[in-house]
């Protein structure tokens, strides 16, 4: 083989609550909605910083995070503790100081799960979920949140198992 042919791997995981769910012996942080709930959004930029260091220092170059689903409805399994909030706003915030934490330190952030999950009581795991928004509160909510984290320089987007039949 010709090692000079070869392309380099490209290693990625789900890290959502920092390296410690992917990597043994890294740190595993409190989810999203915990660190949101702390009232201190630059914890979870310094949350992204570490677990950008300590993925990129196991060969890492790409995580499918953070999940900036909004949380409608308390009772929807995938995001009940995932979600950064309720509200577009809070969700940037968190979400954004995360993805940015991890992206300035030279991890690739993904966000997560486009067109938007939280309003289901299923899980989009499993079956095809119902996002049951309007197109005027889907602009207002997931809209806002991927045009403006697009803008501030996210890497790359997970689709979801999710119909927007408003869409």
């Amino acid at each position: 083989i010709n090692a000079d042919k070869l392309h380099p791997t490209l290693i990625a995981s789900d890290m959502e609550n920092g390296a410690g769910f992917a990597i043994r012996g890294a740190t595993a942080f409190p989810s999203m909605r915990a660190i949101a709930l702390s009232g201190k959004s630059e914890y979870a930029y310094e949350i992204g910083v570490i677990a950008a260091k300590e993925a990129m220092n196991a060969g890492y170059h790409w995580t499918f995070a953070p999940c900036v689903d909004v949380l409608g409805n308390p009772y929807n399994p995938p995001t009940a503790n995932r979600s950064a909030g309720n509200d577009a706003d809070e969700v940037l915030e968190y979400c954004g100081a995360y993805m940015s934490g991890l992206q300035d330190t030279g991890l690739i952030a993904t966000l997560k799960h486009f067109p938007g999950d939280g309003y289901s009581y299923d899980d989009q795991h499993v079956t095809v979920t119902h996002n049951p928004l309007s197109r005027d509160e889907w602009d207002e909510s997931y809209g806002k949140i991927y045009s403006t984290l697009i803008e501030r320089g996210a890497m790359a987007i997970m689709p979801g198992h999710i119909s927007l039949a408003a869409y």
